[in-house]
């Protein structure tokens, strides 16, 4: 996906989230003034925010797929796959923003007294339920071929930046045209793609008969299979 999109996309997804924030910021004032203040502190106040942590993830899958559903719809599909998964860095970015939303207070200056098992429980539970959020979302990206171009798109909830951080997200969500792939190359279990100017790798699981198709098609787009020195 080129930059431009998306720094669009965050940007839409960041208004989403500041929307959400702004309506239902209402509701934890209200039900403040009638909750335990360690549930309310260790509790409510972190969950609240790691859920508009995941509102953010979700208006992001949102406009990525409303923007590839046209093209799948709109285009002939050549062959369907599942890509190779999530790397532990979409992961771990999770987990440190999810512990920075449940240690920030005692980094401003909170007492450390009040970070208490309620809280430490709490915060398990999260990392748990993303865990298991993260582990089925990897399971529905796909990557499909078409006569034009090739899609990566499924409950994509990884967190993606609209500027380089020096970490390359492979199987990004997105449309690539085939002037995108610079090479490729098929090992005996999966097929990885290599994108133009260093933008990272589409990979995917593959067999005998799904790689001769593969390569078939790589023929028929002149990209040649990356030599290794």
């Amino acid at each position: 996906m080129s930059g431009s999109k998306k720094v669009i996309n965050f940007f839409i997804s960041f208004t989403i989230s500041l929307l959400f924030l702004s309506v239902t910021g209402r509701f934890i004032y209200f039900i403040s003034n009638y909750t335990n203040d360690n549930i309310l502190f260790n509790v409510i106040i972190p969950i609240y925010y790691t859920i508009c942590l995941l509102v953010f993830a979700l208006s992001m899958n949102f406009v990525r797929n409303a923007q590839t559903d046209k093209l799948l719809k709109n285009n002939t599909t050549y062959m369907e796959v599942n890509t190779a998964g999530f790397s532990l860095v979409n992961k771990i970015l999770y987990y440190v923003i999810i512990a920075l939303i449940y240690c920030l207070p005692f980094l401003r200056g909170e007492s450390i007294k009040n970070f208490n098992i309620t809280r430490v429980i709490s915060l398990v539970l999260v990392l748990l339920v993303f865990e298991l959020m993260l582990r089925y979302s990897s399971k529905t990206i796909k990557i499909t071929f078409l006569k034009n171009g090739i899609v990566v798109n499924g409950f994509d909830l990884r967190l993606d930046a609209p500027m380089k951080t020096g970490t390359i997200m492979y199987n990004n969500s997105g449309y690539y045209s085939y002037n995108d792939i610079e090479n490729y190359f098929v090992f005996p279990d999966k097929i990885e793609l290599y994108l133009i100017h260093n933008q990272g790798k589409l990979s995917f699981h593959s067999n005998t008969e799904m790689g001769k198709r593969f390569t078939g098609l790589m023929i028929q787009q002149h990209i040649e299979m990356k030599k290794f020195d």
